[in-house]
């Protein structure tokens, strides 16, 4: 999967409902918060223990 492809599926609105589509478009963003928080949390982690 191109990279392109994976932006439009991630901003673009479809042109038909798609269901598939929203719920791989949440899980991405949900996968990508749960990262960000993860990263956030041994950060702050790190920070508190230096």
């Amino acid at each position: 999967m191109s990279v392109r492809h994976f932006l439009q599926l991630l901003f673009a609105r479809p042109p038909y409902h798609n269901t598939d589509h929203d719920m791989l478009r949440r899980m991405t963003w949900a996968l990508l918060l749960a990262v960000a928080s993860f990263l956030l949390a041994i950060m702050a982690l790190l920070f508190a223990l230096a």
